[in-house]
């Protein structure tokens, strides 16, 4: 069945045209009798070839208020996870704090700096001056 709108072919089953959606057939498959509209006849202003005359010759097509094609509604935007990032960088930050303590007090730089602070700390409590 194609579109009398847009000239889809579209399956016999649809209501619908699937391009522009237009109403293929009703419901109980009767075609609608639309009245057409009366007629105006031209006043002595108008005159017959005057343009609006001629737009009131075309006939309009009715339009079908029962169902129009909707839009998309626009994308939510993602959702932002503040706190996972700040979860991963204290997480982050506490291994390499680890992992820099291991390495400083593993090497004999470490090693040396903390005997100098322990030397330090027992001459100042036995002489009781910096």
């Amino acid at each position: 069945m194609n579109c009398p709108n847009c000239g889809h072919k579209n399956q016999e089953n649809d209501k619908f045209c699937s391009s522009c959606g237009t109403r293929l057939r009703d419901d109980m498959d009767i075609p609608r009798q639309y009245a057409p509209e009366p007629e105006s006849a031209p006043t002595a202003a108008q005159s017959p070839t005057s343009p609006s005359s001629a737009q009131d010759s075309i006939p309009k097509r009715p339009s079908d208020p029962e169902w129009r094609m909707s839009s998309l509604p626009p994308e939510e935007p993602p959702k932002r996870r503040v706190w996972l990032w700040v979860l991963v960088g204290i997480l982050l930050f506490c291994v390499l704090l680890v992992c820099g303590l291991g390495v400083f007090l593993t090497t004999g730089t470490g090693q040396n700096l903390l005997d100098d602070l322990a030397t330090r700390a027992a001459t100042v409590t036995t002489s009781g001056t910096p």
